[in-house]
């Protein structure tokens, strides 16, 4: 038997999303997960993601199956990225 289309079905397993800086540290530095990092660089999670395979982006450390970023490099990241110019 099938459902109508106007019934949604939820996902029984939701990614839960992270806010905020997580708990987890490293040589007394927070690390912040790649959610986070795309909110402060002003982009999504797909574009962090291609700047990790890059290697373009900040470092990142994986812990499981979730990568994080020590906060210090994110913002040295900021800092000598340049501006974007609109001529």
């Amino acid at each position: 038997m099938t459902q109508p289309n106007n019934l949604k079905q939820e996902n029984p397993f939701p990614r839960k999303r992270r806010r905020g800086v997580n708990q987890a540290k490293t040589d007394g530095r927070f690390l912040i997960h790649e959610d986070d990092v795309a909110d402060r660089l002003g982009l999504n999670v797909a574009g962090v993601r291609l700047l990790r395979a890059s290697g373009e982006g900040p470092t990142s450390i994986k812990l499981g199956s979730e990568f994080y970023y020590k906060i210090a490099d994110v913002e040295a990241f900021i800092g000598a990225t340049p501006a974007p110019t609109t001529s």
